[in-house]
């Protein structure tokens, strides 16, 4: 960071206003994509309004340096323009600055940069939930639980600490590792422990198991760089255990890279030529995307789960599945996100995501939500928003009137305009809705926090030795929950305890226990419930041709 900060004060002052040159040409001429993304052609404009373009940036950064009342920022004045161009076109054009483009892009390698924490800021100190397995954080044997106090000599814990400064200590000393002091409340010990930043990885399969008989199971978080291979080495495991069938979950998968989720799709038909998307835009010609019938291993059927959170590279999976009549879709109206996008670099290390092509589903279809209702539709992370929602079914039922009507391969109804409509729908209840939100889980992982829960208690309930209504601090939960507006005060007993057996989950995936916590989770999961119905005594075929 130092060297590039030395090496920009050497240059022109006028960089920023290159910047919105290589911008302004790259939209009227277009860029070079890479080997991986779609073809793009490039266009030949005649005239020259960049020159004009340039011409008024100029004049108008010139004006301000000279005639405005107060000094400004050359380089965010630059920033500002850009983003607005960009701002104009759809929700998925964006700018980004130079200090977001390595971290993006470690997200999609499959790793990031940090110290392999998991934490909430609770009473403003910054508390430690997990501690990632053979990262630096456990080499410093930092220990779940532990508030972190101070970072090199600066208190980070007090009142009115916020997570962005407390998160700007830890990366001033990214470089060079720091000295933390660290309390732990259920030894009440204090100790000064040095860690070091590392190399994190993130893979993009959350868990991977046999669920029954001879069904697999595979959770899928975002489609990075290494998906494919992680979902090949996953298949193989659960072959080798019996599985011929296989639930995707895709469930709050926002999407990634198109190439892999097309190479993952080429695993999940037998024949080859068969249509699995394709892509075209003003300046990018078709290109269609085909089975290739070179698949490794033989999955009989196949359920995917989706929600409104799946989104594009998610989308793809469901719509080529649904279009081709080779899986069950369950759960909820996925997200609609039918754009693609390719990321071009500027001259100062940022870079600009632009909106090139849309993608179609087998059918023909685009499943892209109108941009007028991005407001609401890209803001799901709204408490007020879950509780005023209609349910899927009745917004479903509204909506349909409005889509246009496709057909799949054996002639089924489907709709495009708004996402991937299940062939199963599944109801949401409010706990559903409210495990998406932020407000809701710091609120359970608070609770857990501040109480000393047994994990012998709850592993006693799972397994039948105690009833749910013996844990000691159920009541409390249950008030808790409820004077947080979280549970309704009417809210029966079975509901309650519904909520008490999430924390339970949460708790148990907190402390390593996975595999009581996974049948926690697909126990009470009604998408999982419905995908083994469906794979089990009523067939995939039943499910196909009477989907509603």
């Amino acid at each position: 960071m130092t060297n590039y900060t030395k090496t920009r004060k050497t240059k022109s002052n006028w960089t920023p206003l290159w910047m919105a040159l290589a911008v302004v040409f790259g939209m009227l001429l277009g860029l070079r994509l890479d080997d991986n993304a779609t073809d793009l052609t490039v266009i030949n404009y005649e005239g020259e309004p960049s020159e004009i373009v340039i011409g008024k940036v100029e004049e108008l950064v010139r004006y301000v340096d000279a005639k405005y009342v107060d000094e400004k920022d050359r380089e965010g004045m630059i920033d500002q323009a850009i983003q607005s161009i960009l701002d104009s076109l759809d929700p998925h054009s964006s700018y980004i600055d130079r200090f977001q483009v390595a971290e993006l892009q470690n997200k999609l390698e499959g790793h990031y940069r940090g110290i392999g924490i998991e934490y909430l800021i609770l009473d403003d100190t910054l508390c430690v939930l997990k501690v990632l397995e053979d990262s630096p954080a456990q080499r410093a044997q930092i220990k779940p639980g532990d508030r972190i106090l101070s970072v090199e000599d600066s208190l980070i814990a007090g009142k009115g600490a916020e997570i962005e400064s407390i998160i700007g200590y830890f990366k001033e000393q990214e470089a060079k590792g720091m000295r933390i002091e660290a309390w732990n409340p259920d030894t009440d010990q204090q100790r000064a422990l040095f860690v070091e930043w590392g190399k994190i990885e993130t893979p993009s399969l959350d868990l991977v198991t046999m669920i029954k008989d001879d069904i697999g199971y595979i959770k899928v978080n975002f489609f990075g760089n290494q998906t494919y291979q992680e979902f090949m080495e996953g298949v193989e495991r659960l072959s080798g255990e019996g599985m011929q069938n296989l639930i995707i979950d895709l469930r709050q998968n926002p999407g990634g890279l198109l190439r892999e989720s097309t190479k993952l799709l080429n695993q999940l038909f037998w024949s080859e030529g068969q249509l699995l998307v394709y892509t075209e835009g003003r300046n990018v010609k078709k290109r269609e995307y085909r089975s290739n019938g070179r698949h490794h291993f033989d999955i009989d059927d196949i359920v995917v789960l989706i929600d409104e959170g799946s989104a594009s590279a998610s989308e793809i999976i469901a719509g080529a599945l649904q279009d081709n009549d080779r899986g069950v879709i369950i759960g909820n109206r996925s997200y609609g996100k039918g754009l693609v996008q390719e990321q071009y670099p500027l001259s100062d290390g940022s870079a600009i995501r632009l909106t090139v092509a849309k993608y179609y589903t087998p059918s023909g279809r685009s499943i892209q939500r109108e941009y007028a209702s991005t407001e609401q539709y890209y803001n799901p992370d709204s408490i007020e928003q879950f509780r005023n929602d209609r349910s899927e079914k009745e917004a479903d039922a509204l909506n349909a009137s409005d889509m246009v009507t496709y057909y799949t391969n054996n002639g089924r109804t489907v709709f495009g305009g708004g996402g991937i409509t299940p062939d199963i729908l599944i109801e949401k209840t409010r706990l559903d809705s409210l495990k998406c939100t932020n407000l809701f889980n710091d609120f359970v992982f608070s609770f857990m926090l501040r109480n000393k829960i047994s994990a012998d208690s709850i592993l006693a309930v799972e397994e039948g030795a105690m009833g749910i209504t013996d844990l000691p601090w159920m009541n409390e939960f249950i008030l808790a929950s409820k004077e947080k507006g979280f549970l309704e005060e009417s809210a029966t007993s079975a509901l309650a305890e519904n909520y008490v057996r999430y924390l339970n989950m949460l708790y148990l995936e907190y402390n390593d226990r996975q595999e009581i916590a996974s049948m926690i989770r697909m126990n009470s999961d009604a998408c999982v419930l419905e995908a083994i119905k469906v794979l089990g005594d009523e067939g995939l075929q039943s499910a196909i041709v009477n989907p509603r």
